[in-house]
This record gives structure tokens, C-alpha cells and sequence, in this order.
């Protein structure tokens, strides 16, 4: 296939959904489009981070605890990458680890005080039992990839990835 620049690259076919980011219509997204997918890539603006923290790190939870999504092949995909307020991945990665340990002792702490849902805590459960939630401890493979999306070599780490994960 000739791209736009008069270069030819070896090609492949694959079906991307953008998830709206508004919280009242992107579970709407998910509940749809999650059987077609064995991957996702969750984007992240590595420049305004740590303000967003806390809803990145609810959806992202929510992702990586959904039964479908849970098994598929991860990248958090840290984009502005060019900007120089940016966060590099090992920051944002140890970030996201201490916000999802943070949610889920908020989350076991409110079923605790409610005993007849505490038998529902099992599919709701990322983590180890008295450990703290690591990327490395999920069943799914998670990867960090720092993006920039100004120009096509700041998506090489990116299109690597998605086709390792498409084949």
C-alpha cells in the first residue's frame, strides 16, 4: 500500500473503537464493542496527568476488572510525550499502581461495612489478598508505551505493539 509520503509499508487490517472519554457514555462503548477486541490500548495525555489521575485510574480499573477485557493484551499508551510537562511511563506507571491500590481499599472498605454483598468482592478483585496491586501481578499482559502523536516516529512503540497483538 503507498501512504500519503510515497512510502510503501507492509499493511495489515484492524478494527479500532475510540471510547468517548465523558463518564455517562463510555461504559455504553465498552459493554459493545469489548467481544470484537483482543487489545486495548488505553491513551493517556501524559501532560495533564496527574490531574486526571484519579478518573484514569477508575476507568482503568474498571477495564482490567470486566471478565471480557480482563484477558486481552494492555498498552497504557503515555501520549504528549513531545510536551515538556510531560510524565515519563515508570512515574505515571507507579502512579496508576498506588491510585488503583488506593480505589480498591476505598472499594473493600465500603463492602465491609455491607456483609451481604461481601461475596461479591471476588469479581471485583484485581489484586492479591494483603499485597499491593502491581502491573506485573494481572493475568492480562500490560505494557507502557510513551507516545507522540505530532508525527508518525513518535507511534512507532505504538504500531509495534498493535501488530504483536494483531496477529
Amino acid at each position: 500500500m503507498k501512504l500519503l509520503h510515497g512510502v510503501t509499508e507492509e499493511t495489515f487490517t484492524s478494527l479500532t473503537f475510540d471510547i468517548p472519554g465523558h463518564e455517562r457514555i463510555r461504559k455504553g462503548f465498552v459493554d459493545k464493542f469489548k467481544g470484537k477486541s483482543p487489545a486495548v490500548a488505553y491513551v493517556l495525555d501524559a501532560s495533564t496527568f496527574e490531574s486526571k489521575l484519579r478518573d484514569a485510574g477508575e476507568f482503568l480499573c474498571e477495564l482490567l476488572k470486566d471478565p471480557i477485557l480482563g484477558k486481552n493484551n494492555f498498552a497504557i499508551v503515555c501520549n504528549k510525550q513531545d510536551l515538556s510537562n510531560s510524565k515519563g511511563i515508570s512515574l505515571i506507571r507507579r502512579r496508576l499502581e498506588e491510585e488503583i491500590n488506593l480505589l480498591h481499599e476505598i472499594h473493600s472498605r465500603s463492602l465491609n461495612k455491607d456483609e451481604e454483598n461481601a461475596s461479591s468482592t471476588s469479581s471485583l478483585v484485581i489484586k492479591s489478598p494483603g499485597k499491593d496491586f502491581t502491573f506485573s501481578n494481572l493475568k492480562a499482559n500490560v505494557q507502557f508505551l510513551e507516545a507522540s502523536a505530532t508525527d508518525q516516529n513518535g507511534l512507532m512503540d505504538l504500531q509495534s505493539w498493535l501488530r504483536s497483538v494483531s496477529g
